[in-house]
């Protein structure tokens, strides 16, 4: 590859009819500045297209360290969400639990509640069946003593007459 400075020192072989020596030489003047120009800009692209390929490897190393973090992030999201899960379905179900055993005791405690109020109704019955035959006795009893007269024992000290049927129950 030619630099700017090989074109500068180059010579070419005299010729009797050959290039207009002037027009060659104001072209080999010039062609080193553009070549050189040339090559400068060459340079500075490469230095910038290294750069800009530095650039988009830190870039990519910037986006894949984002998208690891954008991962790890989904997942422990994913994991918060499971556990929330998990969590709530215990709590579910607990409350559940809670609620069938409450449910439970109370239809325990209806049925006790029932269980003692037939048994009260059963003794109210009875007592009133009791008192029926009390007060029927008691009634006999008294008709009875009413049929029979009064006797009165001879050991009285008071011998008044007994009284008859209809006056001592006025």
């Amino acid at each position: 590859m030619f630099d700017p400075q090989d074109i500068r020192k180059h010579e070419f072989t005299r010729v009797w009819r050959g290039y207009d020596r002037e027009e060659v030489h104001a072209l080999l003047e010039a062609l080193p500045r553009e070549f050189g120009e040339l090559t400068r800009r060459a340079q500075t692209l490469a230095s910038d297209l290294q750069e800009a390929r530095e650039e988009a490897a830190r870039y990519q190393k910037s986006e894949k360290t984002l998208q690891d973090a954008a991962l790890a992030f989904q997942e422990a999201l994913e994991e918060k969400r499971r556990a929330a899960e998990l969590e709530s379905e215990a709590l579910l179900r607990e409350a559940r639990e809670r609620v069938t055993a409450e449910t439970q005791a109370a239809r325990s405690q209806v049925e006790a509640l029932r269980a003692e109020l037939q048994a009260l109704e059963n003794e109210r019955a009875r007592f009133y069946l009791r008192f029926q035959n009390l007060l029927n006795e008691q009634s006999a009893l008294l008709e009875s003593m009413m049929d029979v007269p009064a006797v009165r024992p001879a050991s009285d000290p008071e011998d008044a007459p007994a009284p008859s049927r209809g006056e001592g129950l006025a």
